[in-house]
């Protein structure tokens, strides 16, 4: 990867509305954190970690960071190398929805935790890839939490956009729509996102299909986030990832851009540059040469950063930025339960 296409040519946003400052942006995650706090406290608590240390596919994924110079940490894209030989090809976001799209990678991030590592009685939304268009996608169909989220919100009459904190308190409070809910192929035909059906989305995330939404709430209520926190330091997001295995997201206003190679690998470090009103995902902390690396993953696709669709932040950097932005853990879900052996 020679080229950072997002310096010059930055992908769809989303974070907040076009109207907004980043004053008003601030001000709306805040007021709905608030709001969260006094409605359902126990959801914004932190859980105990669980011990996954003896899970088979957690050592591979360790193995393969090992394997290619990474001393310490967790990276959510080594659990997807460990689990389907690669790491996931998702697709550019194509409308401001940021939130959601962030959001669905990390969701997924943390299904893998659960269903694989932690030896709990679930399984995934389905048996596909979730970058494949199937409606039997291992995603949760994201567009319903991206209208959920905005209703919440009383945008949902505006342009493109929503918040981090709308979006958590409607997976917290009305769950997530597996692909394969009973009627959704009436609404769209294609999964986790319809990408190349921009209408569809946001259709999906206007006032006009609070109806529709409201038919797929009795299936969403059995697949609710089970907590979030509030991350206040890049040590914090560090343990959440390392320790708890918990992705994040991210809504700020800070851009990023190359700023050098890694001595004697093939990463690139990124730096603050321009301004970004945006929504990422935080889904790997890693060591390597001694230094500590924020993993942000991106929704612009594999052509968006040097690296592919993640860019690295060093520590003291992301602490900085992590003072600056809105980030919230996903944290333990429900998900279908397993089948019985026959």
């Amino acid at each position: 990867m020679t080229q950072d296409r997002s310096t010059t040519n930055p992908g769809m946003m989303g974070w907040g509305h076009d109207s907004d400052s980043f004053t008003d942006r601030v001000y709306a995650e805040r007021r709905e954190f608030d709001l969260m706090q006094q409605d359902m406290p126990f959801l914004l608590e932190e859980r105990p970690a669980k011990d996954y240390s003896k899970s088979l596919i957690y050592q591979k994924a360790i193995e393969l960071q090992k394997a290619d110079g990474i001393e310490d940490g967790f990276s959510f894209r080594y659990l997807e190398k460990a689990l389907f030989g690669s790491e996931l090809n998702w697709l550019a976001q194509t409308i401001g929805s940021c939130v959601a799209s962030g959001w669905m990678r990390a969701h997924f991030g943390r299904q893998m935790a659960e269903v694989c590592l932690m030896g709990q009685p679930e399984e995934f939304f389905g048996t596909s890839r979730p970058d494949e268009n199937n409606a039997q996608s291992m995603c949760a169909f994201a567009p319903y939490n991206y209208g959920m989220g905005r209703q919440l919100g009383n945008f949902d009459n505006m342009s493109d956009g929503s918040y981090c904190s709308v979006h958590i308190r409607g997976v917290l409070e009305f769950g997530s729509v597996p692909c394969w809910a009973t009627g959704l192929n009436q609404y769209t035909n294609q999964f986790p996102e319809p990408l190349q059906a921009q209408s569809t989305y946001k259709k999906w995330g206007d006032r006009s299909y609070r109806e529709v939404r409201a038919k797929f709430h009795s299936i969403a209520k059995d697949f609710k986030q089970q907590e979030s926190i509030k991350i206040t330091s890049a040590e914090q997001s560090k343990e959440q990832i390392c320790t708890h295995l918990k992705p994040q997201m991210v809504c700020s206003s800070w851009g990023f851009g190359p700023q050098s190679q890694i001595s004697g690998t093939d990463l690139w470090i990124y730096k603050r540059s321009g301004s970004w009103a945006h929504n990422m995902t935080r889904y790997g902390y890693l060591k390597i040469k001694g230094n500590w690396y924020c993993e942000v993953k991106n929704s612009w696709g594999k052509s968006a950063h040097k690296n592919g669709d993640w860019f690295l932040v060093p520590i003291d950097l992301d602490d900085r930025w992590v003072k600056d932005a809105e980030i919230q853990t996903i944290g333990e879900l429900l998900l279908p339960e397993s089948k019985p052996m026959v």
